[in-house]
Order: C-alpha cells, then structure tokens, then sequence
C-alpha cells in the first residue's frame, strides 16, 4: 500500500528494538483506469445509465503495478456502439449526451496503456415538446406543406420530444384547425383529416401540456367525380329539378351538375339522357338537355347517367295547353280560332 510510513518492531524476551520511519511511496506508472471521481478515492466505472438530459464527467486514473493510485493520467477519449461520437484529450471527460435511446461504453488510452468503462446507457430525457409528423414512431418525419383532394385522407401524429429532439411517445393533444379547412375538434395521439370542402386551406395545430406544434399548409382540392344532379342552370347554379309542372307547349332546360364526394361542384359533365314513365322519350346526350313536350296530359321522371352514376328528377307532369284552335267535329262549321 502506498503511500504509507511507520517503522518495524523487533522482539526476543526483555529485548526489543524498532527501525527509523519507513516511507513507501507509490510505484512507477503501469495501467490506468476510468474511474467516477477524481483523485485516489475514485471508484472504476462500471456500467452508467443517464439520460439525454444530464451529463456524467469520467476520470482516466494511473496506478502503480499493486493498484496504487498514481496521479491523473492525460488520455485520449472515444466511444463505442451508437453512443454520440467521443473525441477529446486530458485526464478527465464529460460525457453529455443528445442521441437517445443508445448505448455503449468510453474508452481511455494513453500509450499503451488503455481502460474501458462499462456499459454507458442513454435513455430520452424529459418531455420538452411536440412535432405533428406524417407517421407513427420514431422514425415520422414533420407535418409539412401538402396538397391533397377530399377523396384523400391524411393521419397525423402527435409525438412528444426531449429537449434534444429525441422522440419519446405518442402524446395526447388536443386538435383544431385554421383557415378555412374544415373545423377539426379531437383529442387523442393521432388524428385523421379527411377533408370535405374544396377549395379551402390552412393548418392543422396540435396541444399538449401547454406545448404546440402547426402543420404546414395544407391545400385542399376538388376531388374526382361522385355524383350528377340535375339542375335548372347550368355551372351548379339554380336549383335541383324536383316535382315540376308544365303544359305541352312549354319546355324545360336541364343541366347535368357534376360533383366530388365532398359536394363540390366539379363541373356539368357529359351524360346519357332518358325518361321514365308517360313522358314524351328522351334520348341524347350532353350537359344539357331541352325538354319539349308534346303529347298531355303525360307524367314521369328524366334520368342522367355517366358511368355508373346516375340522378332523378322528381315527377314532371305534364298538361294540355291552352286552346288555340277550335274544331267543329260535324265539320259543318268548319274551323273557328
């Protein structure tokens, strides 16, 4: 044990006799090793866990060939397994993490002499603050700028995050929106928008523990085609044709109003138009149809189909009009208007 002093006793009967003071002192350098506090009274580093949020400073310590601390010994740090990357030089180092969760360990080395700490672990630190992403998980991505149409439907995720941006959870918010997408008022860790209005745009913001984050724009339009209407204008305007009446010598204008799954007018589409019922026939195809009747008193429905897609009128009665001729059916009159 060194350092250390005193003297030796010797003894045989009445007799005894003692040396002067011995000092020890602490042999030559021969090893070092990574302890957890500086000085003699350092303890060798086993395994450490920490989190992303602290540090933890490691001492490289010399030591004679019976274990005797020496002094601090200047050694050159690196790291191991996916622990953030090491590189430094001097007989201490503090380790302060920011990728979580990893693990591995430090090492020492100075000449040929070398020590390695025991497993080092990093876990997430505290919850610090909230990222909408595009998917579940560590590996999601923010929520960023996005056109979409409303036949789509987006899920987004509220992931809570350490003070290094290290992902922890799914985390509990609260949703709402800006601009003039549709309203969204929900609660949980993940919501999905499924759009309805086109055109419209905005943000979609998530809330949790006081922290919020926005998405990027999110640009909503027109979907594909769903359903026809028949109106009584043209480009959607007007009203849908429900039960009408008319004479045979009116006539009536129909449009063929397209729309998304939203109810988005899209466009008058292009149909096939026929007739149910008493009514006159119809037949021909194109956004318009021009309803003439001729024979009363008839009743019936008009149809417009496109593909699969199909729409009613409601019931079109259709009456005589008025009289203007008079015949005398003894033909001895002859005919009177």
């Amino acid at each position: 044990l060194a350092p250390s002093s005193g003297t030796l006793n010797a003894t045989t009967g009445n007799y005894t006799d003692n040396t002067g003071t011995i000092s020890i002192t602490v042999g030559a350098l021969h090893h070092v090793r990574i302890n957890s506090s500086a000085g003699s009274g350092g303890q060798e580093t086993g395994s450490v866990s920490i989190t992303a949020d602290q540090s933890y400073t490691f001492y490289c310590a010399g030591y004679d060939a019976d274990n005797n601390y020496h002094s601090p010994v200047s050694a050159s740090w690196t790291s191991s397994g996916n622990l953030d990357p090491v590189s430094g030089t001097g007989s201490s180092y503090t380790f302060n993490p920011v990728h979580a969760p990893t693990s591995g360990t430090l090492s020492a080395t100075s000449g040929s002499m070398n020590d390695v700490t025991g497993t080092v672990t990093v876990s997430t630190g505290v919850f610090h603050h909230i990222v909408i992403n595009s998917s579940d998980g560590s590996a999601g991505l923010p929520f960023g700028d996005r056109v979409i149409t409303v036949d789509e439907t987006v899920i987004l995720y509220a992931a809570g995050y350490d003070v290094d941006n290290n992902y922890r959870s799914g985390v509990n918010a609260s949703w709402s929106s800006t601009g003039s997408l549709d309203p969204v008022s929900a609660t949980g860790t993940n919501y999905a928008f499924h759009p309805v209005t086109a055109p419209s745009s905005g943000t979609i913001i998530a809330l949790f523990s006081g922290q919020r984050d926005t998405t990027g724009t999110i640009t909503v339009n027109s979907g594909s085609l769903a359903s026809i209407i028949i109106r009584n204008a043209a480009g959607g305007g007007g009203i849908a044709i429900g039960t009408h009446s008319m004479t045979a010598v009116d006539t009536l204008t129909l449009y063929a109003a397209g729309y998304d799954i939203g109810s988005n007018f899209l466009a008058d589409v292009n149909v096939s138009w026929s007739s149910t019922g008493t009514l006159n026939t119809v037949s021909g195809t194109g956004t318009r149809y021009i309803f003439r009747p001729v024979t009363a008193p008839t009743s019936g429905t008009i149809v417009a189909t496109s593909g699969g897609l199909t729409d009613n009128t409601g019931t079109i009665t259709v009456t005589p009009g008025v009289a203007v001729r008079l015949v005398d059916p003894t033909g001895l009159g002859g005919n009177r208007t």
